[in-house]
């Protein structure tokens, strides 16, 4: 991609090139494809989706699940945000499931001192139904009760709270397109806003598509970055007149919490059960058990001087992991790695290590394999973003791999073809996705164009 991002329209591509375009579609990713032909991935997903194409990735979100039959036993036994987890999937999808079986929610039996309530309403079926679906003031009015009693039924029931815009879960295929085109393109592909977009491509310090450049946090006055975290980000806007999700960028990229006041009226009965498992058990799952919200348990913890369940003990630091840890700033280590920023920063102090800042910084012989291999394959070596790799392949001046002369085709090679996709394949070889269709098609072989599930024993 060039840094001004011209890219071309579908209308004006020859037809050559346009028939190019979908016999790939679906068997090469729509940024390698976007990337080939200078059109905008977007467009080129719009036009997928419209043939009525399955995406090479789609398989990997967490938008879809197998419904076998233990995993459909287990509905309605606890709560539909837990089993999310568990089965690493959006807690709407487990939600949909049970309510198109007719499962009611799971319901704790009891609620915690202080927040029990005389409930006269009887809930019907169809009306636990909707909860979630909306917000708690619309549901109220349709069934004739106060928001109140909506609320706390909905919380004893363990359902979350209706959200226009669901909590942007970050897969790993966002994150490896992430500053590879502008910042508006990216949100428009992925159907995100385009302030959530930016944002996270500051936290992971990578540079803008567009100027080539990290774009540098905002200016928060030293008074208001003292405040981060010891008061709501709210007050320190009023104080101070900055931009709300400003003042919460700086702080998240420094790696500091929020500050979530409990909400008045609110009273817990901090017994010994709840008491002796602090530290013991997360934060999350004392909540769920209990039914208080995580930053009360969090608050209460903290005041008791009891210290955060062990988790660094029992995270696996691995040899790549400790390699990685002085050479990225710890927001970018613990996106990287999908750990706590609380585990990087105990583990940085544990081994007296000066937190990195800035962009990664590359040792000599990670430079060496630059250019190597395929920029995803050098970046599952390295246990690195491939974008990352992509990046600084461009700006060392290196040409993406491509292997010299004709591809030596082994009897074990042209055994993988048809049975995985042609993007699989290529990657597994080292070759264009283009190349391995050509000779598919010229052995007249049916293409794969469902993936075939095996993708990860492929590659290694």
């Amino acid at each position: 991609m060039t840094l001004k991002m011209q890219y071309k329209k579908l209308e004006q591509l020859k037809p050559d090139q346009r028939q190019a375009i979908e016999e790939q579609l679906g068997s090469m990713g729509d940024f390698s494809l976007a990337c080939a032909f200078n059109i905008k991935p977007s467009a080129l997903k719009r036009l997928r989706k419209k043939l009525g194409i399955q995406s090479v990735r789609e398989s990997f979100n967490t938008y879809s699940i197998q419904w076998t039959p233990p995993k459909i036993k287990r509905l309605g036994s606890t709560f539909d945000t837990q089993l999310a987890r568990e089965w690493g999937v959006r807690p709407g999808i487990v939600t949909d499931k049970r309510n198109s079986l007719g499962i009611l929610p799971y319901q704790q039996q009891q609620l915690p001192a202080g927040d029990k309530g005389t409930i006269k309403h009887i809930w019907q079926p169809e009306e636990i139904a909707l909860l979630g679906t909306d917000f708690d003031t619309v549901i109220a009015s349709s069934i004739g009760v106060s928001p109140s009693t909506v609320t706390l039924y909905r919380n004893s029931m363990g359902i979350d709270p209706f959200s226009e815009r669901s909590p942007i879960e970050w897969s790993q295929e966002m994150l490896d397109h992430l500053g590879e085109v502008s910042d508006l393109e990216f949100a428009e592909y992925f159907g995100i806003s385009y302030v959530s977009a930016r944002n996270k491509r500051i936290l992971m310090d990578i540079p803008n598509a567009v100027t080539g450049e990290l774009t540098p946090l905002p200016q928060l006055c030293a008074a208001a970055i003292k405040k981060l975290g010891k008061i709501t980000d709210l007050e320190i806007s009023r104080q101070y007149n900055f931009i709300r999700y400003n003042i919460r960028l700086v702080r998240q990229y420094y790696g500091i919490p929020p500050l979530s006041p409990p909400k008045k009226g609110r009273k817990y009965d901090w017994n010994k059960k709840i008491i002796n498992k602090m530290g013991k058990s997360s934060d999350r799952d004392l909540a769920i058990e209990f039914n208080i919200p995580k930053g009360l348990i969090s608050r209460k913890r903290r005041q008791l001087g009891i210290p955060l369940n062990q988790a660094a003990a029992s995270f696996e630091w691995t040899a790549i992991m400790l390699k990685q840890l002085p050479l990225m700033a710890p927001p970018f280590f613990a996106q990287s790695f999908k750990v706590d920023l609380s585990v990087v920063r105990q583990k940085l102090t544990e081994l007296n290590i000066t937190a990195h800042q800035g962009p990664k910084h590359w040792l000599d012989d990670e430079l060496a394999l630059v250019g190597t291999h395929t920029d995803a394959h050098i970046a599952k070596l390295l246990n690195l973003n491939t974008t990352l790799v992509r990046l600084k392949r461009r700006e060392l001046g290196i040409a993406s791999f491509r292997k010299n002369g004709p591809f030596d085709w082994q009897p074990q090679d042209i055994a993988l073809l048809g049975k995985y996709t042609d993007a699989e394949i290529g990657y597994k070889l080292g070759l264009h996705p283009s190349a391995v269709g050509k000779t598919r098609t010229r052995l007249k072989i049916a293409p794969c164009n469902r993936l075939s599930g095996q993708y990860e024993k492929l590659i290694e």
